[in-house]
């Protein structure tokens, strides 16, 4: 591997996920000198291991407040994910964009597929909790719809009969994860942007002219720095002083042996954790953020068995044709989130160049958006949308 060496940069961007691959690629297509580091391969951590869903409704869960670990309460909680509406929306905009673009100059295929997503119900329950999200969910400009009975069976009828109804949101869909990071970073070094893998950040500090990053391959010295490392912001920010607090919940996805095509939408389920969706070669992921656990000597994420089990029986309860699939994969990654679960995006105050993104739970969908955002903010323009609700203040003490 040749050796990093010395080098400077206008922006050094911490961390080779989704994120950090689309800060790069948009800073460097506004031609911007852009230096990315990753400390293992690209898209080897949450971006490369979520389901490659593209969210706009709310979740049930944060919906009804049933999520307690996300914001300060029901009614907090419910303007909170309102006042994402219209970005969610945008990013899902920009995924479209950004495919055309990737075809077009590269190729690459993101698999992106705007679907819809249908959220179902089985009891009257929950159906009058979907009736009361559709109509708070319309105010912030969410297409979305109520379908019942015959109607539902006819939409979707690979749904089992017993649901009496589901919520329907035509501009959800998919993306492949496994390429979207990849082919960003490829897009940003064709526009001159430098990518070191294998390198990991020592340590950094404030320089006279920015800041000056140690890492295992050398020094580089960077007029700005944007930290996109996922759970580990809050390491990368304590170098220079800046107090942001994260975590990583370790969660668990499976996989089916391919089937021929049975189901269109993105589908989630009222009564139990559930996202599903059929890829295109006829398997289906099946996630829905079911808690998996760290190792107790490897430290990474492993799968728990009964949840791996009850996982795949909802996902039966919901779509009856998987019952004659067998389970051919699973695995278990960190999903990382800011301590109070929601987005961060901006410049420390006290110390001027440096920045943070972080976009829990909806990362991917987020993510080439939040990266044009971050790169509009790092470059001195104004953002698509107001980033004050991200500001960093709000994540901890002192920035």
């Amino acid at each position: 591997m040749e050796p990093l060496r010395d080098v400077e940069t206008d922006v050094l961007v911490v961390g080779g996920g989704l994120l950090g691959c689309a800060v790069a690629y948009y800073l460097a297509r506004a031609g911007a000198d852009v230096v990315l580091i990753e400390r293992d391969e690209l898209n080897t951590q949450a971006s490369g291991a979520n389901a490659g869903n593209l969210h706009s409704q709310i979740p049930h869960a944060f919906f009804t407040g049933e999520e307690e670990e996300y914001g300060d309460g029901r009614a907090d909680l419910r303007a909170e994910m309102g006042r994402m509406r219209p970005l969610l929306l945008a990013a899902i905009e920009e995924w479209k964009d950004l495919a055309r673009t990737m075809a077009r100059d590269f190729g690459i295929d993101l698999e992106v597929a705007i679907t819809g997503g249908l959220m179902v119900a089985e009891t009257e329950a929950q159906m009058r909790v979907l009736e009361e999200k559709v109509i708070f969910e319309r105010q912030f400009g969410l297409e979305a719809e109520i379908i019942k009975g015959n109607a539902l069976r006819a939409f979707a009828p690979y749904i089992a009969e017993h649901m009496i109804g589901a919520e329907y949101c035509p501009s959800e869909g998919t993306a492949n994860p496994l390429t979207a990071a990849s082919a960003l970073a490829r897009g940003a070094e064709a526009a001159g942007a430098r990518i070191f893998r294998h390198t990991t950040l020592a340590g950094l500090e404030s320089a006279p002219r920015g800041f000056e990053a140690i890492t295992s391959r050398g020094r580089i010295r960077a007029g700005k720095v944007f930290a996109a490392a996922g759970g580990w912001i809050d390491e990368v920010a304590a170098m220079v002083g800046v107090d942001i607090r994260t975590r990583r919940d370790p969660i668990q996805i499976i996989v089916t042996e391919p089937v021929g095509r049975t189901a269109d939408h993105l589908i989630y389920f009222t009564g139990q954790r559930l996202t599903m969706k059929q890829t295109r070669s006829g398997n289906f992921v099946i996630g829905g953020a079911w808690p998996a656990r760290w190792h107790d000597v490897t430290g990474l994420a492993v799968n728990l068995r009964s949840h791996v089990a009850y996982s795949a029986w909802v996902a039966r309860r919901v779509v009856p044709e998987l019952g004659h699939l067998r389970i051919i994969r699973s695995w278990a990654a960190g999903s990382p989130a800011t301590a109070r679960g929601t987005p961060v995006l901006g410049e420390a105050e006290s110390v001027p160049g440096f920045f943070v993104g972080l976009f829990p739970y909806f990362g991917f969908t987020a993510g080439p958006l939040f990266g044009r955002m971050a790169a509009d903010m790092i470059s001195g323009r104004a953002p698509a949308f107001d980033p004050s609700p991200f500001a960093l203040a709000r994540h901890g003490g002192a920035n």
